[in-house]
């Protein structure tokens, strides 16, 4: 967790740092069982870019958003989560073209990169 939060005290992170290697991802699943269906709605902050991170949210190992350029503001998303048990993860994903080491450090990286993201105020409303 972080200080640097969309709502309350903390908010999930992870940067690329974190990651072992020149390639890798680091996840955060969410298990919802639902007899109904609804939306699951969360904020994002991800100043990441290709080909350095991308952010990938799946809802049962389907990619359902991709997040590549720096953004310096929370994002608002919502995802329609279909009745049943249902897997949604979100994924930091390092170095996901497996460029060479000795290439991707000559890359310039936008201003305002910071190679992490973050996630808050994650909540499930049911239909």
């Amino acid at each position: 967790t972080d200080s640097n939060s969309f709502e309350g005290t903390y908010a999930a992170t992870v940067s690329a740092e974190d990651i072992d290697g020149t390639t890798g991802s680091a996840r955060l699943s969410i298990d919802i069982i639902t007899e109904q269906g609804g939306d699951l709605a969360y904020q994002l902050l991800s100043p990441v870019e290709g080909p350095f991170e991308l952010v990938n949210v799946f809802v049962d190992d389907v990619a359902v958003y991709t997040y590549s350029s720096v953004t310096n503001d929370w994002i608002s998303s919502t995802l329609s989560i279909q009745p049943g048990k249902r897997q949604v993860t979100f994924e930091l994903s390092k170095n996901p073209g497996g460029v060479p080491e000795d290439i991707i450090a000559t890359i310039p990286k936008s201003e305002g990169y910071l190679g992490q993201v973050w996630l808050d105020n994650i909540v499930f409303t049911e239909n």
